[in-house]
């Protein structure tokens, strides 16, 4: 996740801020819709690993 972080464009958020968004609007606008596949991964991973142990 730390690498999919790194290589978001800069561009991209740097543009957000000039618009006048957020730290945060940036956050849950920009740069977590761009990286659903990501997201979802780790949703997989760890809540997949959460619900098998629970009996």
């Amino acid at each position: 996740m730390y690498q999919s972080f790194q290589t978001f464009p800069k561009v991209l958020i740097e543009a957000g801020s000039t618009d006048g968004i957020s730290d945060f609007g940036i956050l849950m606008r920009l740069v977590l819709p761009n990286m659903k596949a990501t997201v979802a991964s780790l949703g997989i991973k760890y809540g997949g690993d959460n619900a098998r142990t629970q009996t």
